[in-house]
């Protein structure tokens, strides 16, 4: 199973003059479609971004087809009515007149990696209010610097406030 989450990702290219997408089969998985039940269109994708994020998708599918980088993170809305969460990186190719001919990407899910992300920030946030309810302060020691850090806690127990020059 774990290797699998690792191995979720998938390519994918934009051919503006067919006006069809072509998905490698991670990026089905990703989005938990089949071939045959995807119109392939960028109207068919932008319907998969879920609705809050469609602006900043768009706006960065414009930037690129503009000459810019496309790499964003969004929501994707599954069939099943999962929300996962990528990160699509692509390119455009253009042709010597400065016609976008196509682009080619990634499509990375990292909906596990925003989780675990979403968690240690809730960890930190509990940490921190029940250091400051039991008032205790936090040291940090840099041997390699001979330097000590302390966090405002430390500094009020020793009747200093956080910012005193020279302490």
């Amino acid at each position: 199973v774990e290797a699998q989450r690792i191995a979720q990702v998938g390519s994918w290219l934009s051919d503006f003059q067919e006006n069809v997408i072509r998905w490698s089969p991670e990026v089905y998985r990703i989005f938990g479609l089949s071939p045959n039940a995807w119109h392939a269109t960028h109207e068919a994708f932008m319907s998969l971004v879920h609705p809050e994020d469609r602006g900043r998708v768009q706006a960065a599918v414009d930037a690129a087809l503009a000459g810019d980088a496309y790499d964003i993170e969004h929501r994707i809305l599954r069939p099943d009515g999962k929300i996962r969460i990528v990160r699509e990186r692509g390119k455009v190719e253009f042709d010597g007149a400065g016609r976008p001919l196509q682009m080619i990407g990634t499509v990375h899910d990292i909906t596990d990696r925003k989780w675990q992300e979403e968690e240690l920030r809730r960890r930190e946030l509990r940490f921190r209010l029940a250091q400051q309810a039991a008032r205790f302060g936090i040291w940090e020691w840099e041997l390699a610097e001979d330097r000590i850090h302390w966090d405002a806690n430390c500094w009020i127990m020793l009747g200093y406030a956080p910012d005193t020059p020279g302490v």
